[in-house]
């Protein structure tokens, strides 16, 4: 009995196969924004404050407890600039 899938279809069935499992394993990576370690270690960088950080993934951002400020995450990775802090609200929200 002959193949019934084409030898391209199947190749490139198991090529698609590999890229979606790269694909999964760097989603899975992602979802850490920060690894744990690294924010046991930060704090926020006015001297004033120096006061602990929470990530909140859903803004990609790590907000200090104390101060309010939010600094972004950029390709995973913290910017721990003043300058590039975003202010809290007016009614103290994070």
């Amino acid at each position: 009995m002959a193949n019934l899938i084409p030898d391209w279809l199947v190749e490139a069935m198991c090529w698609l196969m590999e890229i979606l499992e790269v694909t999964k394993d760097m989603s899975e990576q992602r979802q850490e924004l920060v690894p744990q370690w690294l924010l046991e270690i930060l704090c926020c960088p006015v001297p004033e404050c120096r006061g602990d950080l929470e990530l909140r993934a859903d803004i990609e951002r790590l907000v200090c407890k104390k101060c309010g400020r939010r600094y972004p995450i950029r390709n995973g990775i913290p910017v721990m600039l003043i300058e590039e802090a975003e202010l809290p609200t007016s009614e103290g929200q994070l």
